[in-house]
């Protein structure tokens, strides 16, 4: 049966495609090689996925199907929330110099700014990423200019 993969497309490969069993409303896509169909969900509203990436890290990414840059984006925010507490627990110490303690803010303030750019970043991507998910990627190379397959190489010698 087809392989299912959360937040990602069915695929499944066989010598003859045929239809993959598919939530509804899903549309089909099959390559250029017929021998591959790959059928994925409806792509998500961009405006919905800059919502999503806005209340929880990588949540638009995983609604776009993007798992990897969802963990990235989720352990960007986390690392940087975890450094604003850590640096705001150093500057809460007792027995700090005037410099320690403005040195010990300026980093905690650092962390701040590092977590702004981290979530307009991910808004960002996610937004891209759903308003891009219906780009035809199929190539229009004219034939003269692809390269010979390995196959066909082969079999001229």
């Amino acid at each position: 049966g087809p392989v299912k993969l959360p937040w990602a497309a069915c695929v499944r490969y066989d010598a003859q495609p045929r239809i993959v069993g598919s939530p509804a409303g899903a549309r089909s896509l099959l390559s250029t090689q017929g021998n591959r169909e790959v059928t994925a969900y409806p792509p998500v509203k961009p405006k919905t996925a800059m919502l999503h990436s806005l209340s929880i890290p990588g949540w638009g990414q995983l609604n776009n199907g993007s798992r990897k840059k969802a963990a990235f984006f989720f352990a960007a925010e986390l690392f940087c929330i975890g450094g604003y507490f850590y640096q705001r627990h150093l500057v809460k110490q007792s027995g700090l110099t005037q410099f320690e303690r403005e040195a010990y803010k300026t980093d905690r303030n650092t962390y701040v700014i590092y977590w702004i750019v981290a979530k307009i970043l991910g808004i960002t991507d996610a937004y891209v990423d759903a308003q891009l998910a219906d780009f035809d990627i199929t190539d229009i190379t004219p034939e003269k200019l692809k390269k010979p397959d390995a196959e066909t190489t082969d079999e001229k010698e």
